[in-house]
């Protein structure tokens, strides 16, 4: 009797344990993956379970994650009302181990393969540059993102970006032509980071969005950044930039500026750091004096990244009036900035250059005499004009004369209407009009030119018997090496 009754409770104590057994049998916590192999932008969706109720997983901790990637979103935690067990699904990018309530996960390898546009078949290149890491504070770090694909028309954004004891500015997106392919386009963003404290400060920058067709194909993470922070020397002040600047300043492009007139002085002020902190010390140094006025600058351009990457145009129009009549000298400006390189302040004097400046009345006395200089070259060079116009009429008669000539007389006749054109005396003979060519046209006259007159003079006085057709060819040449023109207008 009493092994039977052993025998019923120890059959009731397995069966009261069983389900402790089972239960024991399943891992406490664990963790699944949608997929085992990624594109380079696309997100990883996971799903940690736990058959723990107490406490809930979002109180994991999955800082064990920001050494290789980040966490883009987080659902919600997921309670079994049967069984009492928990899931948590996150979307994130390769996966190291956890451990929650001293269980740990296995990790999880997957494998990411490059970018790819899926409309237009082509790879995507992504490329991450910090300018650096050990810096100063207020230095500027740069951080910049550049994408190059096969759209001309993809557009790149990122969330604002915000962290505790850095402030950080966007930059624009820039597009740029690929230098080593014409049909591939460079898509450039970034940040600049301004650290404000000491010490060691992780940062991880949100994702960079990938646009096509106004959908959001892909998402490049920059890295993680540890900037190294020292602090200022003490003899730095703490609204002196850090970092290099640069002053370029150019005026109108003027032989002399009149006396109270508003013109324009350009300042291109290229800088590592944001202009903000030291441009109202620079443009109040710009004060009026007696030989010039300046009236508030206007910004021109936006703040952008030069081509070069390295800082960043800044861009003012200035306006001023010259007061006083002579050479007018503009005021230096005086520059400083804190070198993170040697540690040093910088000083630097940059001169706006100077511009003679006259009276009203004096450009009207000038505009004036090259008015009437103009007008005096104009008639002139109408003289000039009808001048030659006569010429060539002149010797397109006198050419067409020759070339119909069947008699010495006619070829003496366009000879003497040759000797008008020129304003030779009239009625000359024909050794006189030899003489007169020969001396204004010494290259002009060659030998067969005197034969050629000659031999007319000889026909005209019955002294030689030289046919007519031996005469003209050598006049007509002569015609055409005189006006050129004759040639091309006939």
């Amino acid at each position: 009797m009493v092994d039977r009754i052993r025998c019923l409770l120890l059959t009731l104590l397995c069966w009261l344990a069983w389900p402790a057994i089972v239960a024991g049998a399943v891992p406490p916590f664990g963790i699944s993956v949608g997929t085992a192999q990624v594109e380079y932008g696309k997100a990883v969706y996971v799903r940690l379970h736990t058959r723990y109720t107490q406490p809930s997983l979002d109180t994991l901790d999955l800082s064990a994650l920001d050494r290789d990637f980040v966490i883009h979103a987080r659902g919600d935690v997921d309670h079994g009302a049967d069984s009492g067990e928990q899931s948590w699904r996150i979307q994130l990018y390769p996966i190291p181990p956890l451990a929650f309530h001293g269980a740990s996960t296995k990790a999880v390898t997957i494998r990411v393969t490059p970018a790819f546009d899926r409309k237009d078949n082509t790879p995507i290149v992504v490329s991450n540059d910090v300018s650096g890491t050990d810096v100063w504070i207020n230095q500027a770090v740069r951080v910049t993102m550049q994408v190059e694909s096969s759209s001309r028309y993809a557009w790149l954004d990122a969330e604002t970006a915000r962290q505790s004891g850095v402030e950080i500015e966007a930059l624009p997106h820039e597009r740029h032509a690929s230098e080593l392919d014409v049909a591939r386009t460079l898509h450039r963003i970034g940040w600049v980071l301004y650290p404000q404290t000491t010490g060691t400060i992780t940062i991880q920058l949100p994702a960079v969005r990938y646009h096509r067709d106004g959908v959001i194909t892909h998402r490049f993470y920059p890295p993680g950044i540890e900037l190294h922070v020292r602090a200022l020397p003490a003899f730095v002040p703490p609204t002196m930039p850090v970092g290099r600047i640069e002053l370029q300043a150019s005026m109108p492009d003027r032989l002399f500026m009149v006396k109270r007139e508003l013109n324009f002085l350009t300042l291109r002020i290229t800088s590592e750091g944001t202009p903000a902190l030291y441009l109202p010390g620079l443009l109040t140094q710009l004060n009026s004096s007696r030989s010039v006025t300046f009236y508030p600058p206007r910004s021109i351009a936006d703040e952008k990244s030069n081509r070069a990457g390295s800082g960043r145009d800044t861009v003012y129009r200035v306006p001023f009036a010259p007061k006083t009549i002579g050479l007018v000298s503009l005021p230096s400006v005086r520059l400083q900035y804190f070198d993170p390189a040697t540690g040093k302040i910088r000083t630097h004097t940059q001169s706006l250059g100077s511009f003679i400046a006259v009276s009203q009345w004096i450009v009207y006395a000038v505009a004036a005499a090259l008015s009437v200089v103009a007008i005096v070259l104009l008639r002139f060079a109408w003289r000039w004009f009808k001048r030659k116009l006569q010429i060539y009429r002149c010797y397109r008669t006198a050419l067409r004369r020759l070339r119909h000539a069947d008699t010495p007389q006619a070829i003496k006749t366009a000879l003497m209407e040759i000797a008008g054109a020129e304003f030779w005396p009239t009625n000359l003979t024909l050794a006189a009009w030899l003489h007169h060519w020969a001396t204004r046209y010494p290259r002009l006259s060659p030998a067969s030119v005197s034969d050629s007159v000659l031999r007319l003079q000889g026909q005209l006085y019955g002294q030689t018997d030289a046919a007519l057709e031996e005469i003209r060819p050598c006049l007509v040449d002569m015609c055409y090496r005189r006006v050129p023109l004759l040639r091309i207008m006939g």
